[in-house]
């Protein structure tokens, strides 16, 4: 933990050297008659409480968040229902290292090629399936296709929340 704490510090502290491309509105000196920060914030979260597609967007996007958190649940219950030992348990990590690799690469294409509601429907797609192998599957190599299919799917949840978000 203190490695990988030192490590992700490092990371972080190169960034400040990388200068970002600020949009040129906000880089105007401050004029007197502009609103504070908070109120920017609170008028620009009231107009787009108003719009019905970004609250739709945002109630889906809360249920999709709720089922990424289920993944250490996914763990637990090969755990318990399957018998797997801490050693097969490993191999969920290893399952989502391969899949997220191998196939998240996918996603972005799509995306590309067919915009993000397609991966909403994608996400959320193999996110149920995940679950559903899960609920039906006795044996630990379907649990780990499922664990596969399930970083995919969380992999893209991120990407999905900030395009869709930017579309909006």
């Amino acid at each position: 933990f203190v490695i990988g704490t030192v490590l992700y510090i490092l990371s972080c502290t190169r960034l400040w050297k990388i200068r970002d491309h600020v949009n040129p509105e906000h880089e105007r000196p401050a004029d007197p008659s502009t609103v504070p920060f908070g109120h920017y914030l609170r008028n620009t979260f009231r107009a787009l409480w108003q719009d019905p597609n970004y609250r739709i967007f945002i109630f889906f996007i809360v249920l999709l968040y709720m089922a990424v958190n289920g993944a250490p649940f996914m763990v637990d219950a090969a755990r318990t229902q399957l018998h797997v030992s801490s050693q097969a348990q490993g191999g969920f990590g290893i399952a989502f290292l391969i899949a997220s690799m191998c196939l998240g690469w996918i996603i972005g294409l799509l995306a590309d090629r067919f915009g993000y509601r397609l991966i909403g429907c994608v996400t959320g797609g193999l996110m149920a399936s995940a679950f559903l192998i899960c609920l039906v599957a006795h044996r630990v190599e379907w649990w780990y296709v499922a664990y596969g299919i399930y970083a995919v799917s969380a992999s893209s949840v991120l990407m999905l929340l900030c395009n869709m978000s930017a579309e909006l």
